[in-house]
């Protein structure tokens, strides 16, 4: 198949739990390809979907665990906070504190 010159895989993968937040649960199917031009807060509005939750303002997404700001799209993060190139990028969903 072709691919988009600007598309790039990521696995989604729950942030592992800590006392500030609880674990979400797994993705039924964690890697996606899509375009390097979508932004972070249309990952989260994925997510909330998939996860059934309220909205996706709950949802933190983080690259090598920096927080991912909402404006960011992939390809950004790939060339800025990515530090494998040569694998796919993984990207790690939280709920925000107090979730």
């Amino acid at each position: 198949h072709c691919f988009q010159p600007d598309e790039l895989s990521v696995d989604l993968h729950p942030h592992k739990g800590s006392k500030k937040h609880k674990q979400l649960p797994a993705l039924q199917n964690p890697s996606i390809r899509t375009s390097g031009r979508l932004k972070i807060v249309q990952l989260k509005k994925f997510l909330a979907i998939q996860l059934d939750l309220p909205s996706h303002s709950v949802i933190e997404v983080r690259c090598n665990d920096d927080v991912a700001g909402d404006e960011l799209s992939l390809t950004f993060i790939e060339r800025t906070r990515w530090l494998y190139p040569e694998e796919d990028m993984v990207l790690t969903y939280m709920t925000r504190d107090g979730f």
